[in-house]
Formats: C-alpha cells, sequence, structure tokens
C-alpha cells in the first residue's frame, strides 16, 4: 500500500484518456450524463464503464487539490491528425487546457530526483516491444518526466505490455486500478 505522502505522484495522461475526459467532461465535471453519452459508454462494454466511473469518481476527489498529471506532446500531434475539424478543436484545445493545468505542478517535478528514472533519456525504440509507434512515444515520455503512473484505457496495445513497461519504473494501470489503489486514502482526499 502506498504511504499518504506517495499519493500524489505525478500521473502521466495516456491521449486516450485525456480525449475522454473531453467527450464525457460534462459528466465528469457537472454530473450530467446526455442519452447520447450514456449510449456511447454503454455501448463499449463493462471495462469501459468502470473505468469512466473511476475516472468520474477521480475527478471529484481532485477537484478541490487538484493532481500532478503531465499531458504528452504526442497528443497534441495525434489530435492534430484527426479529420474532423470541430472535434479536433475541441480535443485540441482540452489539451491546451490540461497541458497548461500540469505546468502549475511540473516545477515540483523537474527538480525532483525521487523518480528513479527521471531525466534518464528514453527513445521509443527501447519500448519497442509495443505494438504502436505512438504508444512507445508516449511511454518513453512519460518515464523520461519522471512519472510514476501511466493512466490508459488503451486496452489491447499498451495494458498487455504493462509487465515490460513497470521494469522501466513506470506503473501503467486503468483509471479502475488507480482509484483502487487511492481508496484506503479518499477520506482524506475529500
Amino acid at each position: 500500500m502506498l504511504r499518504l505522502e506517495e499519493l500524489s505522484r505525478l500521473v502521466f495522461l495516456d491521449t486516450n484518456v485525456v480525449q475522454h475526459l473531453e467527450s464525457f467532461g460534462e459528466y465528469f465535471y457537472d454530473g450530467y450524463l446526455s442519452p447520447r453519452a450514456e449510449r456511447q459508454i454503454l455501448s463499449r462494454g463493462n471495462r469501459f464503464i468502470d473505468d469512466i466511473e473511476a475516472l468520474a469518481f477521480w475527478i471529484q476527489l481532485t477537484r478541490r487539490g487538484g493532481w500532478p498529471i503531465a499531458v504528452s506532446q504526442r497528443t497534441f500531434l495525434e489530435f492534430s491528425a484527426i479529420p474532423n475539424g470541430a472535434k479536433r478543436s475541441r480535443l485540441l484545445q482540452w489539451a491546451g487546457e490540461l497541458d497548461g493545468y500540469s505546468s502549475t505542478f511540473a516545477s515540483s517535478y523537474v527538480e525532483s530526483e525521487d523518480e528513479p528514472y527521471f531525466g534518464v533519456r528514453v527513445s521509443p525504440e527501447s519500448v519497442s516491444f509495443l505494438p504502436d509507434y505512438g504508444d512507445a512515444v508516449l511511454v518513453s515520455e512519460a518515464i523520461e518526466l519522471g512519472c510514476s503512473d501511466f493512466l490508459t484505457m488503451d486496452y489491447k496495445s499498451i495494458l498487455p505490455y504493462r509487465d515490460r513497461i513497470r521494469n522501466m519504473g513506470l506503473e501503467v494501470l486503468r483509471p479502475v486500478e488507480f482509484m483502487e489503489r487511492l481508496k484506503p486514502y479518499v477520506g482524506l482526499l475529500r
């Protein structure tokens, strides 16, 4: 179990998590779920539902005090390639807002050497076992930034490789797993 002082470790948000935070933002931030959004969530199955619920709970827990997060420049690149102009614009704006928010925590982590791999240059080739090069870039960036956790809903091309990534000093977690670790401290975070 984590100690209380270890809770606020730097969390890297995978591109899909950033996208879901925007797509279902009314639910996460206002508690409102439109019928259309509800259908979208339900159509993706129980694992997705559980992760969306966990993200919603995490957002509610962290509204008061925030949480140190990192967002990749690769996320901006991926969003820039979306053909639908309105969707592309929304996601780029959202990623920019999260990136701005994450910079409020950056100074405390840039100076930190608590993470064993902090500042270590990690090329995407060192995680070439991942089937997608973009995912390798994200994972290598998270390690370089000194993130302790990599939050993802990529069930097919990142999560199956979590043990190999853990050996590199980065814990890959689904949102529901991340919240399971925080459960003992929920009362302290509210």
